[in-house]
């Protein structure tokens, strides 16, 4: 196989990633590929490969009481790869906001940050391989949060002309009505053509979401309290990991979960979870919060409330309601839906915006987590 044809067949990550409060997209997700982004100009010339976070979708993630209007991110986990680590190559972390002129596309042009160039890890054999890599900001880098963020990495050319040595980025896939291969693949109420990553190639000024294959690329911004909608897939072949309690984090099938029935995956019964990600002590209470709705309420900072609490509340105060509480271990927890067979017949087209918020009676203080909204 030509090495940048499509995909490259996954490898043994030669790295452990570095233990972060990510928001979570990335919980439960297995890379089923490498890519460039494309099979065409991004094999030939430096390329930009990007994540796409929509603010119809996520919201509160980032937030802090400093930085009214931002995302504050504080890093990046993501997962490249290098065809020949016995060459040192370099790359950079890229940050774009949404292009007013372009809705759902980065602005390009204007980059709202950059990290490196970065050093790639290297090897002592050619054979390829792939690093799990976390990066943390001295300073965070500050993405305006009344628009969608991308978020990405700069890959270099191609290091030769027999295009044996270069580097890759890792992601999964999850196109709508695709047979075959590990993906993630959404429910019913997903739009035909979702995807969530593309490319950037500058000489020719090129934008554009991967396709046919569409993707998610494996990268997960790191902030001071994360959390994210979970599908949790039972008997999936696919994506096994997406079997895994509370669920997968992974942005086409939280978003969409296959939890209707009928199922448009034979053999899913998707049940949804909310999680909640932060720095407390074990055993910290933290209480899950869901709305039917389509839209997130009026952003209300919890510090209002109760002085040095971090986060805003997102869901609309008169109608939201309490779905349940969990506990934290290791800094993390999740409280799961389970619906019913009787219910899964009702469940098609059904908005839920979810968000856990935390009770630190240490330090008394509430911790609010991100909301999301996903359409069953």
């Amino acid at each position: 196989m030509h090495p940048f044809a499509s995909f490259l067949p996954l490898l043994a990550l030669a790295a452990p990633a570095l233990a972060q409060t990510t928001l979570g997209i990335t919980t439960n997700v297995s890379g089923m590929a490498s890519s460039r982004g494309s099979t065409s100009l991004a094999n030939f010339n430096p390329v930009t490969v990007w994540s796409r976070i929509d603010k119809e979708k996520y919201a509160g993630w980032g937030y802090t009481d400093a930085n009214p209007g931002f995302r504050a991110i504080r890093g990046m986990t993501y997962t490249l790869q290098d065809q020949d680590p016995t060459t040192q190559e370099s790359y950079s972390l890229v940050f774009f906001t949404e292009d007013p002129a372009r809705p759902n596309y980065p602005l390009v042009t204007a980059p709202v940050a950059t990290v490196g160039p970065l050093p790639m890890f290297t090897a002592g054999s050619p054979a390829p391989a792939a690093w799990v890599i976390t990066t943390a900001f001295a300073t965070p880098a500050l993405v305006p949060a009344n628009a969608d963020v991308f978020f990405g990495v700069e890959l270099p050319a191609p290091f030769n002309a027999n295009f044996t040595d270069g580097m890759s980025a890792h992601m999964v896939a999850g196109s709508v009505g695709l047979v075959g291969g590990l993906a993630d693949y959404p429910g019913a109420s997903a739009p035909l053509g979702l995807g969530f990553g593309g490319y950037y190639e500058a000489t020719t000024q090129t934008v554009a979401y991967s396709a046919p294959i569409h993707r998610q690329y494996l990268f997960d911004p790191i902030l001071e309290v994360g959390g994210v909608a979970l599908a949790q897939h039972y008997g999936d072949s696919l994506h096994q990991v997406a079997n895994n309690y509370p669920g997968t984090g992974c942005m086409f099938s939280s978003q969409y979960p296959d939890s209707a029935s009928p199922s448009l995956n034979p053999g899913r019964a998707d049940d949804l979870a909310m999680s909640w990600a932060g720095a407390v002590a074990d055993g910290t209470l933290v209480i899950f919060l869901a709305d039917v709705t389509t839209t997130f309420g009026p952003e209300l900072p919890l510090s209002t409330f109760a002085p040095g609490s971090t986060g805003a509340l997102y869901l609309n105060a008169p109608s939201m309601m309490m779905l349940g509480f969990s506990t934290t271990q290791s800094g993390n927890a999740a409280y799961q839906i389970v619906w019913g067979a009787a219910a899964r017949p009702l469940l098609p087209g059904l908005p839920l915006a979810q968000q856990g918020i935390a009770f630190d009676a240490a330090n008394n203080r509430l911790l609010a987590g991100p909301a999301q909204i996903s359409i069953l």
